[in-house]
């Protein structure tokens, strides 16, 4: 289980909607944390996962940068963090995997810690057969590329929603319910067999 609180408090600081600054919320991540790690060695499958919009790095603004919301360190040096994962969609069909994820993923290397891809979808004006290939490319980026001691991404999530006018992924054409099938077999690993 990937446990998150507060789900793109990058977006809800930067945009001034959020009822805490960043300083408040990078306090509250770090108590959230301590408790977390309290009853983790009972859980070996519980993991902390900071949840951040791909725009964080894409367009940063000052104030809600990847740095600036870091919870950082506990005394003995391990991240407060187990996964840092973000949101990205399609507007074109054509973006790499790199531009969606390679700043969001290069930052966790950085800190030492695994990646993940909370929310990937498609925007409308994506058709069926760039959405279908614009989702294989995520999945063979995301199971290709690591950060810390892993190899690929901890995990990827379609958004199969219409919330915020995106298209519900990979529900809205038969393509890329189609694709999203053949990811799973590709790429399915238990979760027994999982460790961070």
């Amino acid at each position: 289980a990937f446990i998150c609180i507060w789900h793109e408090a990058d977006v809800k600081i930067k945009q001034g909607t959020a009822p805490y600054s960043a300083a408040q919320y990078v306090a509250a991540w770090r108590r959230f944390f301590s408790i977390l790690r309290e009853v983790q060695a009972d859980r070996p499958h519980l993991y902390g996962c900071l949840i951040f919009g791909a725009y964080s790095y894409i367009n940063p603004r000052a104030g809600a940068t990847l740095e600036e919301l870091w919870p950082g360190n506990d005394a003995a040096g391990r991240p407060l963090v187990d996964v840092i994962a973000f949101d990205g969609y399609a507007f074109t069909g054509a973006e790499t995997g790199d531009y969606m994820w390679g700043g969001g993923r290069a930052f966790a290397a950085s800190k030492g810690v695994a990646w993940g891809i909370a929310e990937a979808g498609l925007s409308p004006g994506v058709d069926a057969a760039a959405g279908a290939t614009w989702m294989q490319t995520q999945a063979d980026y995301a199971a290709t590329h690591g950060a810390g001691p892993h190899s690929s991404a901890a995990f990827l999530t379609w958004f199969n929603a219409s919330v915020g006018g995106v298209l519900p992924t990979p529900s809205h054409y038969a393509e890329t319910r189609a694709k999203s099938a053949a990811i799973s077999q590709q790429y399915y690993t238990p979760y027994t067999d999982f460790r961070l």
